[in-house]
C-alpha cells in the first residue's frame, strides 16, 4: 500500500529515484513474490501486483517492469499464472480468486500498451491462454472478460499475424458467439436501471477497477452490484465489436463472411439496430461500424447483409429517431457511405431519403448536448465524403441542408415568426 501511494502521490521524480538508487531490486522483489504460490498469501501476491502496476502506469518505468517479467529466471512467469488462474476461475475452483486473475490482467493490460510489451505478450503465448474466458459467462467474472477481450484487442490491432493467429484458434467465432449471449440477455433480460446514455456516461474507469480492487482484498471474491454488472456488460459488448472489427478486417482473413458469422453476426447488429436505446449509443456506434467494415472490406457480402434485414434495420433506426449520443450521430455517414457501394444499398437510402434524419439532430434541443466538441467536425467530413462518394445523394442532401437552415432561421426569428 504504501509504495502504491509514493508513486501515486509522489508530485517529484526525484523521490521515486532516490527510492530505486536505495532498492535497485525492488522490481525484482515484486515479481519474485509472485512466483510463491504457496508460501506467500494471495493477498501479497495481488499487492504486489497492483504495485508493478502503479509504477507501469509511468511509461518511464514500463520498460524496467517489462524487462523483469520477462527476462532471466521470471522469464514466462505471467503466462504460466494466468494459465492456473483462468484455469481455476472457470472451473469455479478456490484456489485461484478472480480480485488475482483481474489484477494479473490489469499489469497484463498496462504491458500491452506499448509494442515492445504487445510483442513481448504475444510471444509469451497469452491469445490461446485468454480465448477460454470468452465462454465464461458468469455475471461476476464479465469484468474480467472485458479486460481479457481489451488485451485480445490490443495485440491484434498491433499486429496482423496475432490476428490470424486469434482467427486461426477459433478466438473469432469465440468472440461472435459471446456477443449473441450478451445481445440476447439485454433483449431478453430485466430492464437496467438508468436510461441507455447513463449507462453510457458511467462506464467503469480503470481507477475505479483499481481502487475497487484494494476493498475486495479482505473478500478475495468480489461481489459486484446490479449497476455494476450492467456497467460491466455494456463495457464487454463494446470490447467484443471491436475485437470483431479488428479480426475480420486484418489483411488474410476470408473474403466472404464466412463460418458463424454468416449465421449469428449479421443476426446480433441487426438486434441491436432495432434494439439501440437499450443497448445505448456506444454499442448502437460500434455495431454501425462493424457493419460499414465488412463492407468496406468486401461489398460482395451485402446480399447477406440485406438478407439478414441488416441495412433496412439501420435505416429504420436512424429515421425514427437518433440516439442523442455524440458516437450514434458520427457513425452515420460512414455507414450509408458503406451502404452505398452497393446498387441496391444506395437506392434505398435515397428510398428513405435517410438524410433528413439530420434535420432532427441539427434542429432540436435534444442534441445540444451530443453535438458539443468535435462532433460538428467529424460530421461535416463524413458527409462531405458520401456526397463525393454518391454524386446522386448532392441533391437530397442540399435540399436537406436548405430544411435545417430555414429551421434554424424560424427559430431564431423569434415568437412572432
Amino acid at each position: 500500500y504504501a509504495f502504491v501511494v509514493l508513486v501515486q502521490a509522489c508530485g517529484d521524480s526525484e523521490d521515486l529515484v532516490s527510492f530505486f538508487n536505495a532498492e535497485p531490486e525492488f522490481i525484482n522483489e515484486l515479481v519474485s513474490l509472485l512466483s510463491y504460490e504457496d508460501a506467500i498469501p494471495e493477498k501479497i501476491r495481488i499487492l504486489s501486483l497492483l504495485s508493478l502496476v502503479t509504477l507501469c502506469q509511468d511509461r518511464s518505468r514500463q520498460p524496467s517492469v517489462l524487462a523483469a517479467v520477462t527476462s532471466g529466471g521470471h522469464r514466462g512467469i505471467l503466462s504460466s499464472l494466468m494459465q492456473k488462474a483462468i484455469d481455476s476461475v472457470v472451473s469455479n475452483s478456490s484456489k485461484w480468486s478472480v480480485v488475482f486473475a483481474e489484477a494479473l490482467l490489469s499489469l497484463v493490460t498496462v504491458l500491452v500498451s506499448s509494442s515492445s510489451g504487445c510483442s513481448a505478450m504475444r510471444e509469451a503465448g497469452f491469445i490461446p491462454t485468454l480465448l477460454p474466458l470468452l465462454k465464461d459467462t458468469d455475471p461476476q467474472h464479465l469484468h474480467l472478460v472485458s479486460t481479457a477481450v481489451h488485451v485480445l484487442e490490443a495485440f491484434m490491432d498491433y499486429s496482423n499475424p496475432a490476428a490470424a493467429l486469434f482467427r486461426d484458434l477459433g478466438g473469432l467465432d469465440d468472440t461472435i458467439a459471446r456477443l449473441k449471449v450478451e445481445v440476447s440477455y439485454v433483449e431478453n433480460g430485466p430492464k437496467q436501471q438508468g436510461t441507455s446514455t447513463e449507462l453510457d456516461s458511467s462506464e467503469c474507469s480503470s481507477t475505479q477497477v483499481v481502487t475497487g480492487t484494494f476493498t475486495e482484498l479482505d473478500n478475495m471474491q468480489p461481489l459486484y452490484s446490479e449497476a455494476l454488472v450492467a456497467c460491466h456488460r455494456r463495457l464487454l459488448m463494446k470490447a467484443l465489436l471491436r475485437a470483431i472489427s479488428l479480426g475480420t478486417y486484418a489483411p488474410g482473413s476470408t473474403a466472404r463472411i464466412y463460418g458463424s458469422e454468416e449465421s449469428l453476426l449479421p443476426h446480433c447488429l441487426c438486434s441491436i439496430f432495432r434494439k439501440a436505446k437499450d443497448f445505448g449509443g456506444g454499442v448502437f456506434s460500434l455495431a454501425a461500424t462493424v457493419m460499414s467494415d465488412l463492407i468496406h472490406k468486401d461489398p460482395t457480402c451485402f446480399p447477406v447483409l440485406e438478407a439478414a434485414g441488416l441495412p433496412s434495420a439501420f435505416m429504420d433506426t436512424i429515421m425514427d429517431g437518433v440516439l442523442c449520443s455524440a458516437e450514434a450521430i458520427s457513425c452515420i455517414p460512414q455507414c450509408l457511405d458503406a451502404l452505398c457501394l452497393n446498387n441496391n444499398g444506395l437506392q434505398a437510402v435515397k428510398d428513405c431519403n435517410a438524410l433528413r434524419c439530420f434535420v432532427k439532430i441539427f434542429t432540436s434541443r435534444t442534441y445540444l448536448r451530443a453535438l458539443t466538441g468535435d462532433t460538428p467536425v467529424s460530421l461535416s467530413s463524413g458527409l462531405d465524403e458520401l456526397m463525393r462518394h454518391a454524386s446522386s445523394l448532392r441533391e437530397p442532401g442540399v435540399d436537406m441542408l436548405i430544411e435545417i437552415l430555414n429551421a434554424i432561421a424560424k427559430i431564431g426569428s423569434g415568437p412572432e415568426a
